[in-house]
């Protein structure tokens, strides 16, 4: 397994176990739910590289989480999951669901303030609900992009010099380990496991096309 790849999982085991841990981690209480719908246009064939420029290593997102994680001064725990959408104007985006757990609370004006609207799209958030099923939501009906670690503050003296992350040197994140083993069939960039998935097409109506009126 890749980090920062997208795969597909279709494990009911796993779900469950997603799903206790984030609702019994008391040792990060404050847990949020976001979704992001960017406005970046892509073609069909553009998948691979449009889950790297939103939710890559380097992408916009994983550079957003980490930057809040600094604004907020807290390790941020993600579980993201995207799809990639044909919207009604006739192009293809990358459309997020996140759910966030910190020590800190998220505060929102924080976190609106740190998204660029204009530039990358629409983002919210709200408390997360466990009753509402998100990690379920997430995982069923979204490609999952594991994060080896966590987003980190670097602002406690464990986190910094040569040695990093303190938890990045306690092993990996919490949710891998129970992240069943990717098989080539969901691996990132085949185009068969999309046309495979069980998932049915989601259609993403934020860009709608216009009629022209004469």
């Amino acid at each position: 397994m890749q980090y920062f790849k997208p795969i597909k999982t279709h494990c009911e085991a796993y779900y469950d176990k997603v799903r206790d841990i984030i609702n019994d981690d008391d040792e990060y209480p404050h847990k949020v739910w976001c979704y992001v719908n960017f406005k970046k246009k892509f073609n069909k064939h553009q998948r691979d590289e449009a889950f790297r420029w939103a939710l890559g290593e380097s992408g916009v997102y994983t550079n957003y989480l980490k930057a809040l994680a600094i604004k907020l001064d807290t390790h941020i725990k993600p579980l993201v999951g995207g799809e990639f959408q044909r919207c009604e104007d006739g192009y293809w985006r990358i459309h997020v669901h996140s759910i966030l757990r910190g020590k800190k609370r998220m505060l929102y004006n924080v976190m609106h303030k740190l998204w660029r609207y204009g530039e990358y799209g629409h983002h919210d958030h709200e408390a997360y609900k466990p009753a509402m099923g998100g990690v379920a939501y997430i995982l069923r009906g979204h490609m999952v992009v594991p994060w080896q670690h966590y987003a980190c503050p670097h602002s406690r003296q464990t986190c910094r010099g040569a040695k990093g992350c303190l938890y990045s040197r306690r092993g990996v994140a919490d949710l891998l380990p129970q992240l069943p083993r990717a098989t080539g069939r969901y691996r990132y960039g085949d185009a068969k496991a999309q046309a495979n998935s069980q998932i049915p097409p989601c259609r993403n109506t934020t860009y709608i096309r216009r009629r022209r009126t004469r």
